[in-house]
């Protein structure tokens, strides 16, 4: 999907008992460029995110932002939800993300095996007060994750393994570098 430079405004999903939530509900194996959301607000129940719900294995993602709110229980964050293998390149997320269960984080929920972020930020604050795994960027960092030139600027708040960019980092060649 190219977006052409395009943006979304005002975009509004609300579907608190779904999961896989997000401009795009599944990415697997797809590229998406170029596009935005500006303002709005994304509800689900796991896997939520303003741009993408679930990102799978071969996915990339360049040149693309979500300025939505963002509201779920487990992998919430605000670009994507949940998801490995992915490539995230030129993004970023400056709404606010709330969740209640775990791995919550302003710019991706959970992210794992063989997913890599270079140049990217998340401003928006984090609210999941009775979650655990909650970062101000990245809730869950799993295995052979790599993480460069990427910030976190928002306030967070979580109930156990809580991080202005982590809230839990992963194992076995995660990599981190450039980031605060």
């Amino acid at each position: 999907f190219d977006g052409q430079g395009y943006t979304i405004s005002g975009l509004t999903i609300n579907r608190p008992a779904m999961d896989s939530v997000g401009l795009f509900s599944i990415t697997d194996g797809a590229s998406v460029q170029n596009v935005g959301l500006v303002g709005g607000s994304v509800t689900g129940q796991d896997n939520v995110g303003g741009l993408v719900g679930w990102f799978h294995y071969g996915s990339s993602f360049t040149n693309a932002f979500s300025g939505a709110d963002v509201h779920g229980r487990t992998g919430v964050g605000g670009f994507g939800g949940q998801g490995r293998g992915t490539t995230f390149t030129n993004v970023y997320a400056t709404g606010d993300v709330t969740g209640t269960s775990w791995g919550i984080g302003g710019f991706a929920g959970t992210m794992t095996e063989g997913s890599s972020v270079n140049s990217a930020y998340a401003t928006g604050n984090v609210y999941a007060p009775t979650a655990q795994d909650v970062g101000g960027f990245v809730g869950t960092v799993g295995s052979s994750t790599g993480l460069t030139n990427a910030y976190a600027t928002g306030n967070v708040t979580g109930s156990d393994q809580v991080g202005g960019f982590a809230g839990s980092f992963g194992d076995g060649n995660t990599t981190l570098s450039n980031s605060y």
